[in-house]
């Protein structure tokens, strides 16, 4: 298999989602309050490895608390997961008050979801439990959020795009979309997510469904911050060179790609006029997890090749 060879670098768009609420209810005494957990996935790099069908917890908090809205009166009290936007999620929790009566209905809505998730995803996500236990009310903390609002974060969830949203034809990730964090402060809830792209053209439509989702209520925040990308150049000598030597020293032609990685060097090479440059890394897993961790002596063949690259240019 040949090796990736990075030239152009992709771009991100980071967005923060504020949504609050006004409207607070208080918990009635026939209520117990109940604390739902998706964890246990891989998480990683949200570029790198958005195309492992690795999961998003917070995006399946979505759909498990679609499946129980319909069904129930739940009400929301707290959400919470994830830690950065760049990063895969890890692990989603949420508190709810239910009825007493349907806890055991609930608890078996519960145990199918968790079947029906372990099947779902595969790849090394062995660990993947969800799972439900009661917790304790305190009586000057029994309130929850509106069931509008519990129903718009529902929706949106179960709406947003999550993932690949378009690829090359080697399935490299072109355009993805990462919902990275979530949490709950006093009467607000936000969403953290970024869009990381290749192609311009195309973010801006999913942008756009971004926008059309969101257009459907009033007391949405948006807060959007931006990373330029940086496309190759089409010829390029340095590159040439760069893919003889390559060929040469590890006996095999590279692979020449957008990377859907290397965000720094697209900034770069959008802040440099005719910048030119190659993005190469030694080969690093788990990227953006505690399990993060680097082959030494891939890493020692990339030191190499970076000198024999330095003789030839100077």
């Amino acid at each position: 298999m040949k090796k990736n060879y990075g030239l152009g670098c992709a771009g991100a768009k980071i967005f923060e989602y504020e949504i609050k609420d006004d409207d607070i209810n208080k918990i009635k005494d026939d209520i117990i309050l109940i604390k739902l957990g998706i964890n246990g996935f891989m998480g990683g790099h949200s570029g790198k490895d958005i195309g492992k069908n690795r999961g998003n917890p917070i995006k399946e908090m979505g759909s498990l608390l679609y499946i129980l809205y319909d069904k129930y009166d739940i009400y929301l009290k707290s959400i919470y997961g994830g830690r950065k936007v760049n990063v895969i999620p890890r692990q989603c929790y949420c508190e709810l008050y239910i009825k007493a009566t349907d806890f055991n209905k609930i608890l078996k809505e519960v145990e199918n979801y968790n079947k029906y998730l372990r099947e779902k995803i595969l790849e090394n996500n062995e660990n993947i439990n969800v799972n439900i236990e009661k917790l304790k009310i305190e009586k000057d903390n029994n309130y929850s959020f509106s069931l509008n609002l519990a129903k718009e974060i529902i929706d949106i969830l179960n709406q947003m795009k999550n993932g690949v949203y378009y690829e090359d034809k080697y399935k490299n990730p072109l355009v993805s979309l990462n919902i990275g964090k979530i949490e709950t402060m006093e009467n607000k809830i936000k969403i953290y997510f970024s869009i990381r792209t290749n192609r311009e053209k195309v973010e801006k439509k999913l942008e756009e469904e971004l926008n059309t989702i969101i257009s459907n209520y009033n007391n949405i925040k948006v807060k959007k911050s931006e990373l330029e990308g940086y496309e190759h150049k089409e010829k390029s000598d340095f590159v040439d060179k760069c893919k003889i030597i390559y060929t040469n020293y590890f006996n095999k032609e590279p692979r020449v790609i957008d990377m859907h990685i290397c965000l720094e060097a697209g900034f770069f090479g959008s802040k440099i006029k005719d910048l030119d440059f190659i993005a190469i890394a030694p080969n690093i897993y788990d990227a953006h997890s505690p399990k993060e961790r680097c082959s030494l002596s891939s890493l020692k063949k990339i030191y190499n090749y970076l000198i024999l690259i330095l003789d030839e240019i100077n």
